[in-house]
């Protein structure tokens, strides 16, 4: 159970880092 909300939460962390960079190189 933790495990896996550990590793959901980090796959979305690195989804919003790499949304940031995208939203930065657009701007």
């Amino acid at each position: 159970m933790f495990t896996g909300i550990i590793t959901d939460i980090g796959k979305i962390t690195k989804l919003e880092q790499q949304g940031d960079l995208r939203a930065r190189i657009e701007t």
